[in-house]
């Protein structure tokens, strides 16, 4: 458990005894003395599981506390950072309500409906109060500085002015910062990724979704029964984005790739992935409905061993989205890398010198072809090395008759018979 106290300043909030509704439950924001009396910037965030609503629809939500007050954990932490980015320009943001459970919502209108307690102030009906789905927050207005920051900055940080009547009413629209206080830092993956390969499903502890919860949707299908789903939308920030923790059991190259079993929920043609490993962080963009396999490559990636290292996936991009583009997430999976083998590099057999026969002929100029020998030459001195002068030089040493190729020839016999007749 995570508890950070900025300052405590103990009190009972004075004026409206319960938290104000969106719809007008408590007709004044609290004033700067009232609140100055309550507990200020506590943030605990040991979380909890509750159930929130939107237009009537359940679904699962997960709370902290801050101010001490009850706050969805995502709306937390981009809370805390607005905080302090108010903080550090001298202006004192708090939460007076937060997020309201369908018990105490409940309790509000029956008094709206009877009369009979907080006033009877209008309240909405369970299940349809901004307040129930986390998202929602009353903060303190009236202090000095408060709601001229938030004009100027709120919707830097994801949060917008969303009754007209209620200065105090802010709700968070998205756009998760990944430094907020609670969750983010998440050491709690138990799952060691084996030296041989593994995943981390969503159903895991490994995995973390953020941003509104109402937006990631629950299907059927996908790795162990169940994936999660969003659609893409252009946004300079990510509204809902998810992230899958690793801890690697080994240093190695893997293969990351990525669970679509669920055709239908992975139609987006450029979902934006981020993965840390090893201290190094890359962004791939990725085609979610391309492909066949139930399983696709993400990319290469060399990881230490040990934590620190993820794989996010995001919903926004800096390009008009057509509607309806999902973007799938199920399981992530790590493969390792074996290296292709390295062919044996064979120097050729050294060349002794000393050892060289000199009547070896060379391979390429063993053969010194005299034209006169070629049997398409003769008797036609174009062809011949000196051309028609040394054809006339020819016939000159042989008294004027040209003999051509046969002179040596017949030279050759008269030899061989003379000297045979001397043996004899």
């Amino acid at each position: 458990m995570r508890k950070l106290i900025l300052l405590i300043s103990l009190g009972v909030l004075a004026g409206c005894g319960v938290e104000p509704e969106e719809q007008h439950v408590c007709e004044h924001d609290p004033t700067e003395v009232e609140f100055e009396t309550y507990e200020q910037a506590v943030v605990d965030c040991t979380e909890r599981q509750d159930t929130g609503y939107v237009r009537g629809e359940a679904y699962p939500i997960t709370v902290v506390n801050v101010d001490g007050k009850p706050v969805e954990t995502n709306t937390a932490n981009a809370f805390w950072v607005m905080q302090q980015a108010a903080a550090a320009d001298g202006v004192n943001i708090r939460i007076n309500s937060g997020f309201r459970t369908n018990a105490q919502q409940t309790y509000l209108y029956n008094c709206y409906l009877n009369g009979n307690c907080n006033n009877g102030n209008l309240a909405a009906r369970p299940g349809y109060s901004n307040h129930q789905s986390g998202l929602a927050l009353d903060l303190n207005t009236s202090s000095s500085g408060v709601l001229n920051w938030l004009n100027n900055n709120g919707s830097r940080y994801g949060f917008r002015r969303t009754v007209p009547s209620e200065a105090w009413h802010w709700e968070w629209k998205g756009g998760v910062p990944e430094n907020g206080i609670c969750g983010i830092e998440f050491t709690g993956c138990d799952k060691v990724i084996a030296p041989e390969g593994g995943r981390v499903d969503n159903s895991s502890k490994c995995f973390k979704p953020y941003g509104p919860a109402q937006y990631w949707r629950t299907a059927d299908g996908g790795v162990n029964g169940s994936m999660r789903w969003t659609n893409a939308f252009k946004a300079g920030s990510p509204s809902n984005w998810a992230r899958w923790f690793l801890n690697v059991g080994e240093a190695g190259r893997y293969r990351v790739e990525f669970s679509r079993q669920v055709d239908q929920y992975f139609v987006y043609d450029s979902a934006r992935y981020r993965v840390r490993a090893n201290g190094n962080e890359e962004v791939v963009y990725i085609d979610q409905s391309a492909g066949d396999e139930d399983w696709q490559v993400i990319g290469e990636f060399e990881f230490a061993a040990g934590q620190d290292q993820w794989v996010s996936l995001y919903d926004n991009s800096d390009i008009d989205v057509p509607a309806d583009q999902h973007i799938g997430a199920d399981a992530i999976r790590l493969v390792p890398v074996v290296p292709e083998p390295e062919m044996p590099v064979v120097d050729p057999e050294p060349v002794d010198q000393n050892n060289m026969t000199p009547d070896t002929p060379d391979p390429v100029d063993d053969v010194d072809v005299d034209p006169s020998n070629d049997p398409s030459s003769f008797g036609d001195p174009s062809i011949s090395p000196g051309g028609d002068d040394e054809m006339t030089r020819i016939s000159a040493r042989n008294g004027g008759c040209n003999v051509g190729g046969a002179l040596p020839t017949a030279w050759g016999l008269l030899l061989l018979l003379f000297g045979f007749r001397r043996r004899r």
